[in-house]
């Protein structure tokens, strides 16, 4: 009776068959090993050699005492109905054709998961990259010297590295037994995680209220250019349709007054009737400079009027237009309230919220896919080496 673990070594996985033929070709026909030993042996897990063992032994193929197993017939185990998966439920294990065919689609169903780890991992890493991208901007921008800067840039990268190697690493410290490292590790994931949706969170927030105040501020200068438009427009109907008037028209009317003054100073050595006319005839005069300079002045301002105007409207033409701040928001929150029929009411800010913690999240959830990748890239060339393996066995045995 082989009862010596140093002989236990793990070999290539066996089948069913192979499994109890090695135990019936040890000394005394059978082995005193427990089920993850056995399962070490024949390249399979301890459940599935427990559920091997139990139906064996209720098929009267072995007996067991305690970790004594012993193969009680010479038949073969061809016959024995054991699941190849780790449901309880059992399945005929293919023989034969079916066995062949099995083995022929294998390769292509490897290949096929094995692509699928490969993206998912490319999925990951681009989704950890652009967490490391918004981490290391904000980083920039929370340290006040250059030497800070490059700290905290440094600890961002960091952290991003554990958040997207920490889950396939701990992957491959629970495949390998090291459950507590795997443990360990996962707090530092955890943490890594939390650290990297903060930073995410901060950077979206920064950058959608930086564009929030931009076009806040394009909208404030556009409401400026309209009140100084409408400003313009008011007094140039003040001023209404005054008959325009020349430099030259001012000298004119200087000139007749001057001619006027002239005049009564003439008559006006006696005071009398011819006096007193060219008196009204002066004042007469003066007015009519005073009108003519009025409206130099109104033609000068409406000239200047109308080349403002110009301009305003100009740069109004050349402004981008007045949009809403986040006219997303208000779209996601009207088909959101008329889906629901009024029942749920979502504000523009809770939308907010849930963009800003939805772009937050996706480069940590770069972490989780790179992760299951690696995962599913060991079971997939574990598989093959099995396959590899039970063949060669089988032939063995």
């Amino acid at each position: 009776m082989n009862t010596t673990r140093d002989k236990v070594k793990p070999l290539r996985i066996m089948t069913p068959d192979g499994a109890l033929r090695w135990i019936r070709s040890q000394p005394g026909g059978g082995v005193s090993l427990s089920a993850a030993a056995l399962g070490r042996v024949f390249g399979m897990r301890p459940r599935r050699v427990g559920r091997l063992l139990r139906e064996w032994e209720r098929r009267g193929l072995i007996e067991r005492r305690g970790k004594l197993i012993r193969v009680l017939g010479r038949e073969g185990a061809a016959n024995v109905q054991v699941s190849l998966h780790e449901e309880p439920n059992t399945a005929a294990i293919p023989t034969g054709s079916s066995q062949e065919s099995r083995q022929t689609d294998a390769p292509r169903l490897g290949a096929a998961v094995g692509l699928n780890a490969v993206l998912l991992m490319l999925i990951g890493a681009g989704l950890g990259l652009i967490g490391l991208a918004m981490n290391v901007q904000f980083a920039v921008s929370l340290g006040t010297s250059r030497s800070a800067s490059a700290v905290f840039v440094m600890i961002g990268i960091m952290i991003d590295a554990i958040e997207v190697v920490g889950l396939g690493a701990m992957v491959s410290l629970w495949r390998t037994g090291s459950k507590a490292g795997a443990v360990s590790l996962s707090l530092v994931w955890i943490a890594a995680v939390c650290m990297t949706l903060i930073a995410g969170a901060s950077f979206v927030s920064v950058q959608l209220s930086e564009m929030a105040a931009a076009r806040n501020k394009i909208a404030d200068v556009n409401q400026g250019v309209a009140v100084d438009i409408h400003r313009l427009v008011a007094e140039m109907d003040r001023l209404g349709p005054a008959v325009p008037a020349t430099d030259d028209d001012v000298a004119l009317a200087r000139h007749a007054l001057g001619d006027a003054e002239a005049a009564r100073d003439r008559e006006c050595v006696n005071v009398g009737p011819v006096c007193r006319s060219r008196e009204d005839t002066v004042s007469a005069r003066a007015s009519d400079v005073r009108d003519v300079q009025a409206r130099r002045a109104a033609t000068d301002r409406q000239a200047s009027i109308r080349s403002e105007l110009a301009a305003l409207r100009s740069e109004q033409a050349a402004r981008p237009a007045a949009a809403d701040v986040d006219p997303a928001a208000g779209f996601i929150s009207g088909v959101v309230r008329r889906a629901s029929l009024g029942r749920l009411a979502l504000t523009e800010r809770q939308v907010r919220y849930v963009r800003v913690i939805g772009l937050a999240s996706f480069p940590p959830v770069g972490g989780l896919l790179f992760g299951l990748g690696v995962g599913l890239w060991t079971a997939v060339v574990g598989a093959e080496r099995g396959q590899r393996g039970g063949g060669g066995t089988g032939r063995g045995t």
